[in-house]
């Protein structure tokens, strides 16, 4: 199955063409090329900025920003430590569901859970860009590639095998705030971060015209990855990083997706269409647009076809079928039974060569069939 997948693979990446080598203009640490196999248009990338990370609106009406201390570590943070930064994530003990313990976000291979806010290590702090708890900060080591959809246009691709809570990229984009979310801006490159309320402003990403690769992940109601708050050099929430992590295993070439939200789809100005066609879609009234329509329901079936004419009686000066062939006669009767002998009153001679002549039968039988 593997193999097909492979094959398969291999035959559509035939297909397609190369219109950009690099959308990242070497910011990253692999290339990050755009296939097109609908045609030879590279992304719209005329006036967009590319920066690894997002950054802050400088008018933003927002007081109270209070910048997080950095801890005090140069050999390494850890739960250990009893690194500062890391000491604030609280995670939940797999066996004791009550219990709180105090140990690091991260793994080796990615997030350890996806339940709480992730406070990392920032610029303040002493520890260098080879600390674990900077994931989000640091060039991702994965591939990706982005290309042309069939219904929902630009998408990111996994270039190689992701597994389940692998860091992927951060939404980078400017954090914006807007009044209501009635008045939030209608493209479809902006990230609800916290939604409107009677003494908050809502606040949002715009990745239209500065971000990364990030703004073209699509939405789907059954995502393969998620979104998680990071907080990096602000201790308020609203100021956290959005940083997407794997869901599940993402095989190479799926796209990865996340979900926008029910307040994307249900308070936006531009009527955008979900099309994710899975199964589990609520923001779309077809969820299969690929699917031919269903009849209606007072459609009547077509009738059948009228069954053939029967056959004709057979005719009465048709000859009778032959008679059925005479039984065999019966076998002629054993040669003790032809000499007036009974049966029970054999010669020893008669039974021995009987026996004598079935044993080399039976031996000639087993020699034809090469059994020893």
């Amino acid at each position: 199955m593997e193999n097909y997948r492979r094959d398969l693979s291999v035959k559509m990446m035939m297909f397609r063409e190369l219109v950009k080598s690099d959308i990242a203009n070497g910011q990253e640490k692999n290339p990050i090329p755009a296939y097109n196999r609908y045609g030879s248009n590279p992304p719209n990338l005329e006036n967009f900025v590319y920066s690894r990370s997002g950054k802050v609106e400088p008018n933003l009406p927002l007081l109270s920003w209070g910048k997080l201390q950095g801890c005090k570590c140069k050999n390494g943070c850890s739960a250990k430590s009893r690194c500062p930064c890391i000491l604030e994530n609280k995670t939940k003990k797999p066996a004791i569901g009550l219990d709180l313990r105090l140990r690091s976000a991260y793994f080796r291979q990615g997030l350890r859970v996806r339940d709480f806010n992730i406070r990392e290590c920032g610029p303040a702090c002493a520890c260098d860009m080879t600390c674990p708890n900077k994931q989000s900060q640091k060039p991702t080591t994965k591939k990706f590639y982005i290309e042309m959809t069939a219904a929902k246009g630009w998408g990111l691709f996994a270039d190689s095998y992701l597994l389940p809570r692998t860091f992927i990229c951060e939404y980078a984009g400017v954090l914006r705030v807007h009044d209501s979310d009635e008045n939030a801006p209608a493209n479809p490159y902006c990230m609800q971060v916290i939604s409107k309320t009677d003494d908050m402003h809502g606040i949002y990403v715009d990745s239209q015209n500065f971000g990364n690769f990030s703004r073209f992940i699509n939405h789907s109601c059954a995502p393969n990855a998620f979104a998680v708050p990071v907080l990096v050099e602000y201790e308020d929430l609203k100021l956290a990083r959005t940083c997407i992590f794997a869901l599940r295993p993402i095989q190479q070439d799926h796209e990865i997706t996340i979900d926008y939200s029910y307040t994307f789809w249900n308070t936006k100005n531009a009527p955008l269409p979900c099309m994710c066609r899975s199964p589990l879609c609520r923001y779309s009234a077809d969820p299969y647009p690929l699917l031919p329509p269903l009849p209606p329901m007072d459609q009547t079936l077509p009738e059948l076809p009228p069954s053939p004419p029967p056959l004709p009686p057979p005719e009465e000066d048709t000859p009778p079928p032959p008679p059925p062939p005479p039984p065999p006669p019966p076998p002629p009767p054993p040669a003790a039974v032809q000499q007036g002998l009974s049966t029970d009153e054999e010669p020893m001679d008669l039974l021995h060569s009987v026996f004598t002549t079935s044993s080399r039968g039976l031996f000639s039988i087993l020699a034809s069939n090469d059994v020893c």
